[in-house]
């Protein structure tokens, strides 16, 4: 009977406890541990794909297991703990996106004002007994690292590893509607009106890392296959200048989803701190104006 090499066993099958680990640690956080029962199982296993498609990329960059773990790890755990994190302040999870944004503080950063300890509070337990899982399975991995001495393995793990990461994220309108139509069910979700997800609720039913690939494949916008510039170039030609510039009485009606309002705008009301000082931020950065709706 072969001897079991230890070693290796740990390396192949760690990540796959590292991913339950995290992924069990968003279920908690705000919900329960049915909801993972019940997560989408394609998308769950996509995730995980793509998870073990970075570790291997790591390994074989590294040369071992024990810091290629470690790096993982880590990773995972501060993704995790931000995606909490800014649900807790925002009601929005962790997007790709935000990694953009670390440079000038981020979008997860800038919204933790006011009583930071009263919401985070509540969260704490958990991420400590998490770390502490983490902590203890990076003990193993140190224990038993594994390293690659056949360099060719080393470099069929980087060259496939960021094969597929580049196949996965780079933008492809057909490969990215395939993934959202059979591994997202995006007519599955429109026949049962679930279409309409938060992208909190988006996260619980496709799994915390197949939500962050979903929702930037589905971010994504590409040009129509029946757009034709030169088309639209005729059409904004053939518009005959108006001569009658006059105000007359306006017909135009604007619906407003998700609309915004200036509650510092009310005389009637002051506060002792500022209420929307984020927004009060973007003012000075973007084209803002006043606008009077009535309501």
């Amino acid at each position: 009977m072969k001897k079991i090499d230890w070693k290796v066993m740990i390396g192949i099958y760690i990540p796959i406890v590292l991913f339950f680990v995290v992924e069990i640690m968003f279920y908690v956080s705000n919900y329960s541990f049915l909801n993972f029962i019940f997560v989408d199982k394609g998308s769950f296993l996509l995730g995980l794909f793509i998870f073990y498609l970075i570790y291997f990329l790591l390994y074989g960059i590294t040369n071992n297991t024990k810091y290629s773990f470690l790096i993982l790890s880590i990773t995972s755990y501060i993704i995790v703990v931000s995606s909490i994190i800014k649900i807790a302040f925002s009601e929005e999870p962790f997007y790709i996106s935000d990694l953009l944004y670390f440079n000038s503080g981020g979008e997860i950063f800038s919204i933790i004002e006011g009583s930071i300890w009263s919401t985070l509070k509540p969260y704490l337990l958990l991420f400590i007994i998490i770390l502490i899982i983490i902590i203890g399975l990076n003990i193993l991995v140190f224990k038993f690292n594994n390293k690659c001495s056949n360099k060719i393995k080393r470099i069929s793990f980087i060259v496939i590893s960021i094969l597929f990461l580049l196949i996965l994220f780079i933008p492809n309108k057909k490969l990215d509607q395939y993934i959202i139509k059979h591994v997202y069910n995006s007519e599955e979700r429109n026949d049962y009106g679930l279409m309409f997800l938060s992208n909190v609720d988006y996260y619980v039913v496709y799994s915390h890392m197949g939500g962050i690939y979903g929702n930037l494949l589905e971010s994504r916008i590409f040009i129509s296959d029946d757009y034709d510039e030169d088309k639209i170039d005729e059409v904004l030609n053939s518009i005959e200048e108006v001569e009658d510039k006059s105000l007359n009485k306006p017909n135009i009606i604007v619906v407003f989803s998700e609309s915004f309002w200036d509650i510092d705008q009310l005389d009637e009301i002051k506060f002792d701190k500022p209420i929307t000082s984020n927004f009060n931020k973007l003012k000075e950065v973007g084209l803002f104006y006043d606008m009077i709706s009535p309501s």
